[in-house]
């Protein structure tokens, strides 16, 4: 349809029904076109030949954005740059060519450096469950001690599937546990670098972890009682803060990295009770621990006279107010000597508590809260029950401290606990023995990193960064490299 184009023509024709595109031609400049679609939008183009031969549309842009006046401008203005010999349409297809090879080329260029660390920081600020600052350390660590440096300066499109297999499998082979966790860590990276457009697809094999970095069986140790007197009676030869470190895990059930960062601004009511914020747990919610008698005992040991210059930030087990404890691998191993016990992890003092609430007669569901684990809660629970700390998790732990005070002050005997639990189960049960214990070496990040990749060259610690000086700082919040 040809006619002289004008609003009136145009509302005319949008008013009509039709399940067909109309294209209307204008009178006044040859080769203007307006298209109404079957929904009643309509848009602007121009229709020419090009020098070529080639029949090309131009498009203007839509109505009633652009008015008639302002298409029949443009539509001159394209027709003039046709007949001087030029292609727009075929211009706008090579910048937008252009545009693709600059990103695929910024896009390869991006190293696996640069890219774990916007993983991490995205990981860290998610708004959907962030990394808790522990977390976020350990990543880290693992990171640092098993990414080659002839990796990490490589652009990460071009690694392909064998490079991130045969690495993982040979952390596998050497550290079983730091391969299935490395094995974690790198696959998210993957996944994440999989959703930003970094790499084409995830190279790592779907269901590949079995043959790969097979996750190991958890720990099993539970220390007797007489096992862990004689740990606590060693901690009275080591220095003061590691005493207290010690004693202190066994007493309260915490995580090392808890215990070890605990500072004067996380005791409130007197000292009686250790809220831990929520920065600091493993599952990102706070947990408050009760202070018995013998707790507060230990924490004397300890609490700094004056406190003006660092407030509560001052931490309480470190070499300095600044700084946690760190070092608790030479401890254990001097514990293992003195206490002549070993075998055991810090975590697994951990596992004797949680045990050793059982032992007591606490509730599942109070010891587990004891441990500041949200088994049994259902996620509609956690998200609209915000009352606060579990009394019966405090409860719990006050029972606990209560029986290793009693134990370590010779007012009950090492194992009363679990007789007197035996001797109330049903004949069948009473007899039953606790899981196999079978020693495996650690799993620890760090050691012999450089002998596991095909170049042999260690981590370069200019190009690499070194853990904080202190872990309660963000781990990763430096400047991406150029």
């Amino acid at each position: 349809m040809r006619v002289v184009i004008n609003e009136a023509v145009i509302a005319d024709l949008r008013r009509q029904p039709s399940t067909k595109i109309r294209d209307i031609w204008d009178i006044t400049v040859r080769g203007l076109v307006l298209r109404i679609l079957p929904s009643g939008l309509a848009s602007w183009a121009v229709r020419a030949w090009t020098a070529e031969g080639k029949r090309t549309s131009i498009k203007i842009g839509e109505h009633p954005v652009i008015k008639i006046t302002d298409a029949r401008r443009l539509a001159l203005i394209q027709l003039g740059e046709v007949q001087k010999g030029a292609d727009p349409v075929e211009a706008r297809r090579a910048a937008r060519r252009a545009r693709l090879d600059a990103r695929r080329a910024a896009s390869s260029a991006l190293t696996v450096e640069q890219a774990m660390v916007r993983w991490q920081r995205a990981r860290i600020h998610a708004p959907d469950s962030p990394w808790s600052q522990n977390y976020a350390y350990r990543i880290e660590s693992a990171l640092r001690a098993h990414i080659p440096n002839s990796l990490r300066i490589q652009p990460l499109s071009i690694i392909r599937r064998d490079g991130w297999t045969k690495l993982l499998s040979e952390v596998a082979q050497e550290k079983p546990g730091a391969g299935a966790f490395l094995y974690t860590i790198v696959s998210s990276f993957l996944s994440y670098a999989d959703a930003m457009g970094w790499i084409e697809g995830h190279p790592l094999p779907r269901r590949g972890r079995a043959f790969i970095a097979p996750h190991v069986p958890a720990r099993t140790r539970v220390l007797e009682d007489a096992e862990w007197l004689a740990v606590w009676k060693a901690a009275e030869a080591e220095p003061v803060k590691l005493r207290v470190f010690t004693r202190l895990l066994l007493l309260t059930a915490c995580r090392v990295s808890e215990v070890a960062d605990m500072a004067v601004g996380e005791m409130v009511a007197s000292g009686t009770i250790w809220v831990i914020p929520a920065a600091r747990t493993k599952n990102g919610r706070e947990h408050v621990v009760p202070l018995g008698p013998l707790a507060r005992q230990e924490l004397e040991l300890v609490w700094p006279a004056d406190t003006r210059n660092h407030g509560d930030y001052w931490m309480l087990l470190g070499k300095s107010p600044t700084n946690g404890f760190v070092g608790n691998g030479k401890l254990i191993k001097r514990l293992f000597e003195t206490s002549k016990t070993a075998n055991w992890t810090w975590h697994d003092l951990r596992r004797t508590a949680r045990t050793g609430m059982t032992y007591l007669g606490v509730p599942e569901a109070a010891a587990e809260a004891a441990l500041n684990h949200i088994t049994g809660k259902s996620k509609l629970v956690a998200i609209y029950d915000h009352s606060g700390p579990s009394t019966s998790g405090i409860a719990a732990l006050r029972t606990w401290q209560g029986y290793v005070t009693d134990v370590v002050e010779d007012q009950r005997k090492p194992g009363e606990a679990e007789t007197s639990y035996r001797e109330s189960l049903p004949e069948d049960l009473r007899w039953k023995s606790r899981p196999k214990f079978v020693p495996r070496a650690k799993a620890k990040p760090g050691r012999g990193a450089s002998r596991r990749v095909e170049t042999g060259t260690s981590l370069d610690s200019s190009t690499t960064p070194k853990p904080p000086k202190r872990r309660r700082k963000t781990p990763v919040g430096r400047a991406e490299p150029e």
